[in-house]
């Protein structure tokens, strides 16, 4: 069983949870979203085709748990933001009402300066308030376990086969890929993961909105008020 590798606890109340808690949740067809195991196989940490199983949310700030894995790859960001999964349906766990939504993952790069790039500079997205490099690239340190990765938690390597994640954002025109994506236009959208080749903050790119394939996919979010 692929469990989030923090120093945090296994929680069964998003209530209870603090940062570098995680919970398990689960989806099926018959009962939709819910706090549990419920029985189900877990997914794997790298996705399934209907997203049908369960994960693990970390909690990584106040109001806002992140998917230890893609739940669902062969969908493209066409078809997620169809159904609402881009920017949010409401989705009640437990007790607890919020968004079930994507991440944020920035519309260009960022250079030394914090400034917009069109090129990769290695320092990840811009703008830099991004989802992404906020709460997984720095996710605490001191909550990883010893000896662990990012990788342990949230599965984002290419090199051990986990797909890109789609995220909400159109790229502005003109940005170019390091991953021979060409060039892109506002026909693409935004996508993050990690390859072996590229430091922990780099690895920003684009596919065409359409594409559905094994390679990317959707990883929850699940936004909501913290009291």
């Amino acid at each position: 069983m692929a469990v989030p590798a923090t120093t945090g606890k296994l929680c069964t109340t998003i209530e209870e949870m603090k940062i570098g808690d995680y919970v398990a949740v689960s989806n099926d067809s018959t009962h939709g979203h819910r706090l549990g195991t419920n029985g189900l196989s877990e997914i794997p940490v790298t996705g399934n085709s209907d997203g049908m199983g369960f994960y693990y949310f970390v909690k990584v700030d106040k109001g806002l748990l992140v998917s230890d894995r893609v739940t669902r790859h062969s969908i493209s960001w066409d078809t997620l933001n169809s159904d609402r999964s881009i920017e949010g349906a409401v989705t009640i766990y437990g007790t607890t009402q919020g968004l079930r939504r994507s991440l944020t993952g920035g519309v260009a790069y960022a250079d030394e300066f914090g400034n917009m790039s069109l090129s990769d500079r290695g320092y990840g997205a811009w703008p830099l308030n991004n989802e992404w490099d906020n709460y997984i690239v720095n996710f605490p340190s001191k909550k990883i376990q010893s000896g662990k990765s990012l990788d342990d938690i949230f599965h984002i390597r290419r090199s051990s086969a986990s797909p890109y994640t789609w995220c909400q954002e159109t790229p502005v025109n003109g940005l170019t890929s390091n991953l021979g994506a060409g060039t892109a236009n506002n026909t693409y959208r935004i996508m993050r993961g990690l390859i072996d080749t590229h430091s922990e903050t780099a690895t920003v790119s684009f596919s065409p909105s359409s594409i559905n394939d094994s390679i990317r996919g959707f990883r929850p979010v699940f936004e909501y008020k913290e009291v």
